[in-house]
């Protein structure tokens, strides 16, 4: 199962993010994310995506470097909703 959302960078706050993050600039445009569930082991695996267009002329390496920051992105959420689902499984023990 896909789930999509879009980005809307006017409905985020200059507040919501760090100094130094847009979420379009003048090298890399964010198209949309979504997120995929899939059963697996007996539990949910949950993984993230995020579409972008590479602006910049470095396109091989602007790619690379997109993904890269894209893929710790992913991994800080996925990290982040692991640890609270622990959290509250454990509450509930």
């Amino acid at each position: 199962m896909h789930n999509a959302f879009i980005s809307c960078p006017a409905g985020i706050t200059k507040y919501a993010l760090d100094r130094h993050v847009e979420m379009s600039c003048e090298y890399v445009d964010v198209i949309d994310g979504g997120y995929d569930l899939k059963a697996k082991d007996g539990g949910t695996e949950l993984r993230l995506s995020t579409r972008f267009i590479n602006k910049s002329q470095l396109k091989t390496y602007g790619d690379l470097w997109c993904k890269m920051v894209l893929n710790d992105f992913h991994q800080s959420i996925l990290s982040l909703i692991k640890n609270c689902a622990k959290q509250r499984y454990q509450q509930q023990q």
